[in-house]
């Protein structure tokens, strides 16, 4: 069960996403959204909006959703079972509040 980063659109296009998710979960890699218990938000473009972010913000996104993926494989690799679904809404909770 391991997460990764996974990464839409780019800092200078008007629709990105940024997310971490469970290496298997092949619908969340190829569409927008989706979020939940096997993917993660940390960042989008905003919906209708369409707002892009200067190069060093897309770059700490990127960094939070890293911490957030090596966390989440660390409790998965020290065994924590059910543990790991209450880090994971844990998470979810903490990505909400630094967005």
């Amino acid at each position: 069960m391991n997460w990764i980063v996974d990464t839409k659109g780019g800092p200078d296009d008007d629709s990105y996403e940024i997310s971490v998710m469970r290496v298997n979960n092949d619908h969340g890699k190829k569409s927008y959204g989706w979020h939940g218990e096997d993917k993660i938000h940390i960042s989008d473009s905003g919906g209708p909006n369409r707002n892009s972010v200067p190069q060093g913000i897309w770059d700490r996104l990127v960094a939070v959703a890293n911490d957030v993926a090596n966390e989440l494989n660390q409790t998965a690799q020290e065994g924590m079972g059910e543990e790991l679904d209450q880090d994971v809404a844990r998470m979810i909770d903490l990505v909400r509040f630094r967005n």
